[in-house]
């Protein structure tokens, strides 16, 4: 049976601001519990902030991680002010934004393919 693999919030970078948007830079540990092979295919998101949905996406990069090895990924998620709003307020009321990433791993293994649930959240 093959097992799900573990993704971690390693970091998370200002990439780029403008006057109309952020763009973030995460990098997410993928740990490959398994002794075979897996090729992550994608991962569909949603990101929160204080858990409210601000941004939906989707990463597209077969991610080849060894047998008991790990990867870190790379993705770049822009956000416009506007889309924001209710998020961006609710976090300087509270004086802090805590993030996360809910979504589904796609994953391709000499077994066959499958998807989980996958989150992840800020420390």
């Amino acid at each position: 049976m093959v097992k799900n693999c573990k993704f971690h919030l390693k970091s998370v970078e200002i990439e780029s601001i403008s006057l109309s948007s952020l763009s973030l830079l995460f990098h997410i540990s993928i740990d490959n519990p398994n002794s075979i092979d897996v090729v992550i295919d994608r991962l569909k998101y949603e990101f929160f902030i204080n858990s409210l949905r601000v941004f939906s996406g989707t990463t597209a990069k077969g991610i080849k991680i060894p047998p008991g090895g790990s990867k870190e990924h790379s993705t770049i998620i822009d956000l416009n002010y506007k889309d924001l709003g209710e998020a961006l307020w609710d976090a300087i009321k509270r004086g802090e934004a805590k993030y996360s990433l809910k979504g589904r791993a796609y994953v391709d293994t000499p077994f066959g393919s499958f998807s989980y649930p996958v989150e992840i959240h800020s420390p």
